[in-house]
């Protein structure tokens, strides 16, 4: 059987939407990352999304150069367009990584040209800042990201369950005032071990093994050494010539 089978080459994935998905519309897949739908989709009805590509995309207000990481914010104000309603962005704090701008754009542009990149997007999910609660605070775990610890003096922090799987959460001081213990819902532990099954020792072990390397099954009850040598005897005198 194969260990993988080619479906598609990675461009653009299946998706089929709960509720009715316009061309252009920024589709937020888990936690980590965006995809764009190139075509409308209607509610229920399988559909595709772009995962790689060149875009223009709503922008923010602020200037974007060259090879900026470009992030997608949900809740972001476009120029020129519906406060609110979503933008990219080079914020990374709490935002969505998209991809790379490959043109320059204005601070009053309305749109970014970018590349939307899923390559590097685990990297590019811990360049997400996550503020940081402060002493006897509890550190957010919505999202991936890093979370750059201040301290002023001996304080602790408070670290939740994820909230889903495969989500990566960095830790490190911005300010290093003092040690700081964090205490997580779940240490990270080991698997229950498992108990073998006793086996009950046979009354011969070089004979046991010998079958086994025969491709025959271990027995309880194989006979003695000494019996075995009986044997052997009595099968040579029965064989001796007249």
């Amino acid at each position: 059987m194969a260990q993988a089978t080619f479906v598609q080459d990675g461009a653009s994935i299946d998706y089929t939407p709960g509720s009715d998905v316009a061309a252009g519309e920024v589709i937020v897949l888990g936690s980590l990352s965006v995809a764009i739908a190139k075509q409308d989709i209607a509610s229920g009805v399988l559909g595709a999304l772009a995962t790689r590509g060149v875009f223009d995309g709503a922008k923010a207000t602020g200037a974007i150069v060259v090879g900026d990481a470009i992030y997608w914010d949900e809740d972001g104000d476009p120029v020129g367009g519906v406060a609110g309603s979503g933008a990219f962005t080079t914020t990374a704090s709490d935002n969505l990584y998209a991809g790379r701008a490959v043109a320059a754009a204005a601070e009053a542009d309305t749109t970014v040209r970018f590349e939307l990149r899923e390559t590097d997007v685990l990297n590019a999910g811990l360049a997400g800042a996550i503020a940081d609660p402060g002493d006897a605070g509890a550190i957010p775990v919505t999202r991936s990201g890093t979370c750059p610890l201040v301290t002023e003096g001996a304080e602790t922090r408070t670290l939740a369950i994820p909230t889903f799987a495969g989500q990566l959460l960095n830790l490190g001081f911005k300010t290093d005032g003092g040690d700081c213990v964090v205490t997580a819902a779940r240490p990270p532990g080991r698997p229950a071990p498992t108990t073998p099954r006793r086996q009950r020792p046979l009354s011969h072990p070089k004979r046991a093994a010998h079958l086994q390397r025969a491709g025959c099954p271990g027995r309880q009850n194989v006979p003695s050494l000494a019996k075995m040598r009986e044997r052997t005897r009595t099968t040579q005198k029965a064989r001796k010539p007249l």
